[in-house]
């Protein structure tokens, strides 16, 4: 009797793992849409940090167990792991351990709990690369992903025009304190986030969709698809829009540059001309944007800023320890802009001094943070969390966190997916190849916003990021895993 009663549970238990890999498309589809809506609330705290455990962990986790059970069920793992693109990912994550284990043992860098995080962190948002790749099968698939991002692009920049215009609450991960969960409504001063956690956040993903959007809209005119033509069309401007009112200089420069690449990539090089002459025109119109990328102009590469001079003993005394020195009251009347914080030699214009502090933190602070990093430990780094939660600089954040070893490993997978994304260009046609052309717009974008912004670090960018990776290298999936190898 029991081996029957056995026999029936082994059958029913083969019948729900066959469907194993359905669970895994939805829940990846569900993953696709809760990350960019969800608002970063809490769920679990972490000691040593105010990074948290949230439901967007919670359901990757899910996503990533069905997954396993979809590939054991069909024996698929080996020939997974073949594959040069994701041999590549295991040695990264294999390197990040061993930096991180020897960070703690030898160099006393990091707390172990910490640096398993940041581990962990990371290997939760590139795990979705693989994920995607498996279960988004066929032309069908691809569309219909697409298709819905786009439309979860929409909702956040309505969600933004209603933050900036209709007082829409925001939730932040920029201190420690909001990152507790505190709503909060914007001033008007402050920058919109709609659904991330910062406006730099907010800023990259806008790239991301500005980079995907272009090349399909020149696919669609040419299928004479006017519905779709003009909801990503608009939905492209609307997302344009969006980022300009962010003021994020990086991610506008940069979505400059993934469109043109895309440009050059479907032989559209007369688009140039109207695409510097559009950049051109939101350079005079006016906004915090066009204010930032002047004063960048201004403060950072000339070098022509009013500045602060102490006038006081004590204003002197405390700007030798570069501790802020002008008092609020009186004397704040004094400085153009009512700043009370300043230390001299600062600029004394608000817009001219947080953009003076943006580089300044970068080389003064955190840059050669990375490199006294890098040369403590040239091979394997100081393990993951050694520099805290912020670099504005992935690539060496790389080589200050893991080394030569871990940056040369992530170079690597990055060429060999430039490299199939690059072959699926050449040898596809239709949607595919305008699809092909956005996400290698995409991917450069990403990397130009590296050189300032931690964005492989951003939880709710990288995991999109590393899904659309996985959609693009799944086109002629079945021709690569009869040669996965290859």
């Amino acid at each position: 009797m029991g081996f029957w009663v056995s026999l029936v549970m082994l059958k029913r238990m083969r019948k729900l793992f066959s469907k194993s890999e359905n669970v895994t498309y939805y829940l990846l589809i569900l993953t696709l849409m809760f990350v960019p809506l969800y608002m970063k609330f809490p769920l679990l705290g972490i000691s040593k940090t105010f990074v948290s455990i949230r439901l967007e962990d919670v359901l990757i986790l899910a996503t990533f167990l069905s997954w396993l059970i979809s590939l054991a069920f069909k024996k698929k793992i080996f020939s997974l792991v073949k594959s040069d693109v994701f041999f590549g990912l295991f040695v990264f994550f294999l390197i990040g351990a061993f930096s991180s284990v020897s960070a703690y043992w030898l160099t006393k860098t990091v707390y172990l709990n910490l640096a398993i995080l940041h581990l962990l962190r990371r290997f939760e948002l590139m795990i979705l690369m693989p994920i995607a790749y498996t279960v988004i099968k066929g032309l069908g698939s691809r569309k219909k992903i697409i298709a819905l991002l786009l439309m979860v692009a929409f909702i956040v920049n309505l969600y933004a025009v209603g933050q900036r215009w209709f007082n829409f609450p925001a939730v932040s991960t920029t201190n420690s304190e909001l990152s507790k969960g505190k709503v909060y409504f914007l001033t008007a001063e402050d920058r919109i986030s709609s659904t991330f956690a910062g406006h730099y956040d907010l800023a990259i993903f806008e790239m991301m969709i500005v980079c995907i959007s272009v090349p399909l809209v020149i696919y669609l005119i040419k299928k004479k698809d006017i519905f779709g033509s003009i909801f990503v069309a608009t939905n492209s401007v609307f997302s344009f829009v969006i980022l300009i009112l962010t003021a994020a200089r990086f991610s506008f420069l940069a979505v400059f540059v993934g469109v043109t690449v895309g440009f050059l990539l479907i032989g559209r090089k007369r688009y140039l001309l109207a695409l510097v002459l559009l950049f051109a025109a939101m350079m005079l119109y006016p906004s915090q944007l066009r204010d930032r990328i002047v004063s960048t102009v201004k403060v950072n590469l000339l070098g022509s800023f009013s500045s602060f001079t102490a006038t006081t003993e004590q204003q002197q005394r405390r700007g030798l320890l570069n501790i802020p020195t002008l008092p609020a009251g009186e004397e704040e009347n004094k400085v153009k802009g009512g700043i009370p914080d300043i230390v001299p030699g600062e600029p004394t214009e608000s817009v001219d001094l947080g953009v003076y502090r943006s580089l300044s933190i970068r080389l003064n602070i955190e840059w050669p943070r990375a490199l006294r990093a890098f040369y403590k430990n040239p091979f394997y780094g100081t393990g993951y969390s050694s520099l805290g939660l912020a670099t504005d600089n992935d690539f060496l954040r790389m080589l200050g966190e893991v080394g030569l070893f871990g940056t040369v490993s992530f170079l690597l997978l990055l060429v060999m997916i430039i490299k199939k994304l690059w072959h699926r260009f050449r040898n596809s046609s239709g949607f595919d190849k305008y699809l092909m052309v956005g996400i290698l717009s995409m991917l450069v974008a990403f990397l130009a916003n590296a050189i300032f912004i931690d964005v492989f670090e951003a939880s709710k960018t990288a995991a999109i990021f590393w899904i659309i990776i996985g959609v693009g290298i799944s086109v002629n999936r079945k021709i690569a895993m009869k040669g996965v190898a290859k």
